[in-house]
C-alpha cells in the first residue's frame, strides 16, 4: 500500500489515474466534504480514516467507492469542545481510539 499525501492540485491530477491504492488521511483530495460529491479528479482508496468526527459528505451514499473502508480516530477533542458546538457525543471512543464506520 502507498502512502501518499495529497494536497495541490497539480499532485492530485497526476496522481488520480495510477492504478495505487491509497490510504487517506482525514478526507480524500478531490472530495467535497459537505456534499460528498466527488471532483475531478478525486483520489479512489482502499482505506480512509477521518479524524474527531465524520465529516458529513464521507457519509453519504455516493463516496463509498471513493473512501473504501471509513474508519473514524480519536484524536483527543476535549468534550468540553463538543459540548461548546451543541453536540452530545457519549462515550463513541470507549472501545477503541480507532472505530470503523459502517
Amino acid at each position: 500500500m502507498s502512502i501518499i499525501a495529497l494536497g495541490s492540485t497539480p499532485l492530485k491530477t497526476h496522481l488520480a489515474p495510477l492504478s495505487l491504492p491509497y490510504f487517506v488521511i482525514n478526507v480524500n483530495s478531490g472530495l467535497d466534504t459537505t456534499s460528498g460529491i466527488p471532483g475531478s479528479p478525486c483520489i479512489r482508496a482502499e482505506v480512509t480514516l477521518t479524524l474527531a468526527l465524520p465529516k458529513v459528505g464521507l457519509l453519504t451514499p455516493q463516496v463509498r467507492p471513493y473512501t473504501g473502508e471509513l474508519f473514524l480516530a480519536d484524536i483527543s477533542v476535549p468534550p468540553e469542545l463538543y459540548k461548546k458546538l451543541g453536540l452530545e457525543l457519549g462515550s463513541i471512543f470507549a472501545p477503541d481510539t480507532i472505530i470503523q464506520v459502517e
